[in-house]
């Protein structure tokens, strides 16, 4: 699921020292609104995101109800949500029912009525949850006595006015939906488009109405109602691309991170205008991405000591990188984008960093690379600035990587460490569009399987425990 993203973005806001009174969750997002209120720090949230298995969300219909009738109620059913995945996410009914110190609400299509029912969470049911992520054609719709309930994002997918009328002074969004120009072809991109629709159609209405009751609070000499929207440059990738291993859970917190931290440095203090373009995406460039995780035993020097290095649990870098072709990059001497996290000897492991660009140091028609990944982080009460330095001669003599860790305005105080490189077992490639089609499906699927046939058992190369 997409929403992971979010969990990201919770987990920067709340280093930033950001505080709420009132959660709102609609479609997705009740997922990490019930993760919220069960319990769960923003920290814990990615990492129980990062460590979900993508395919518990699958779950069938009893066998016979495909062979027995055309008239499926959906394709699958609402079992590994309720079995896999609201456990491993930590989502406790009781839990959330007694928490105290936040306001949440659900949102919820009662189909049998037509309308979006607001669910306090102190009146929230397991049904109530999983009807509120329940699409159609996907999974069933959930009955409860006569009233048939399913997800509300036909509706809305952002309760603007339930924050408005609960006297919400600011409010910050985090949208995942896309907002693009472009009209793709094939059913299922169709499909996503009529979400697409719905939601941002409806959240561009809550703007208008939010306007005249700004005007109106301006008349009288009270300060408007602001509005700040985290958004990802691009349009996140697809559920399909979700669970065909195309995407991780890891990548998507940390570039909910990543465009959080963006956001907050760049932000207006007055929020953004309330038109819509406030949702609107990038069509994606030609690109790549890719998972990296680069290692080390230990520093290889300390400049604030001299030391040759500094004993600890190991340097781990995680990287999510994400290249641009040549003729994308804009300006040309940024070549991509950088996220993910870092634990490092004498600091807190899994540090997520705000991410940053890719720069390109040598000529594009030169025969080698250098490039390097700025980014900084926060341990404690310390701002870290990350530099990672590759470099290739392109004369076959190897690549070398290079860490500089130093505290924000005191170079001083450097550490530096060569690392050794390590790919995901995943290196992904994506066209100009991110255009999913059946095909498009098909040939993933089969490429993942035959990685899997391919790849060594583990009693071939492991020793028995």
């Amino acid at each position: 699921m997409r929403v992971a993203y979010q969990a990201g973005v919770v987990r920067k806001l709340t280093d930033r020292g950001l505080r709420f009174d009132h959660i709102d969750g609609t479609s997705g997002g009740i997922f990490n609104l019930a993760m919220l209120l069960s319990g769960a720090t923003p920290t814990e949230m990615c990492t129980r995101w990062r460590t979900l298995p993508v395919h518990d969300f699958m779950s069938f219909l009893p066998f016979i109800d495909y062979v027995r009738s055309p008239h499926l109620p959906a394709l699958g059913s609402a079992d590994g949500l309720r079995d896999k995945v609201f456990p491993h996410l930590g989502i406790d009914v009781a839990q959330i029912r007694s928490a105290t110190g936040l306001q949440g609400t659900f949102n919820v299509c009662n189909y049998t009525r037509k309308i979006n029912e607001v669910i306090e969470h102190r009146e929230v049911a397991l049904d109530l949850l999983i009807a509120g992520v329940s699409l159609p054609i996907f999974l069933p719709v959930v009955s409860r006595g006569a009233t048939l309930y399913m997800d509300s994002v036909w509706i809305r997918d952002a309760n603007i006015p339930e924050a408005i009328r609960r006297g919400a002074e600011e409010i910050w969004l985090v949208w995942c939906i896309g907002n693009i120009s472009e009209y793709r072809n094939g059913p299922f991109n169709q499909y996503v488009h009529m979400i697409e629709i719905a939601a941002n159609g409806r959240l561009f209405e809550d703007f208008e109405q939010l306007r005249v009751i700004n005007a109106a609070r301006s008349a009288a000499g009270a300060s408007p109602i602001r509005v700040h929207v985290i958004k990802p440059r691009y349009p996140l990738p697809l559920d399909p691309e979700y669970y065909l291993g195309e995407i991780t859970g890891e990548e998507l917190v940390s570039m909910g991170y990543r465009d959080a931290a963006t956001y907050l440095r760049e932000m207006d203090t007055d929020g953004v205008s309330l038109t819509p373009e406030a949702t609107q995406m990038e069509l994606p460039p030609p690109r790549s991405r890719t998972l990296e995780i680069l290692t080390a035993p230990s520093w290889d020097k300390v400049e604030a000591t001299g030391e040759p290095g500094e004993a600890g649990s190991g340097i781990e870098l995680r990287l999510v990188t994400e290249m641009y072709e040549a003729a994308s990059a804009q300006p040309p001497d940024r070549i991509g984008r950088v996220c993910g996290a870092v634990s490092l000897p004498g600091l807190a492991p899994d540090l997520p960093i705000d991410g940053g660009d890719v720069v390109r140091s040598l000529p594009v028609d030169s025969l080698g690379y250098a490039i390097t990944y700025s980014s900084e982080f926060q341990s404690a009460d310390t701002r870290y600035l990350l530099e990672v330095h590759r470099r290739d001669d392109g004369r076959g003599g190897g690549s070398t990587v290079v860490a500089d860790v130093s505290p924000v305005g005191d170079t001083a105080a450097s550490r530096r460490a060569h690392l050794s490189e390590g790919l995901g077992d995943r290196i992904q490639s994506m066209d100009a569009l991110g255009v999913v089609t059946p095909a498009s499906l098909l040939e993933r699927m089969m490429a993942r399987l035959s990685r899997w046939f391919r790849r060594p058992r583990e009693s071939e190369h492991r020793p028995r425990r």
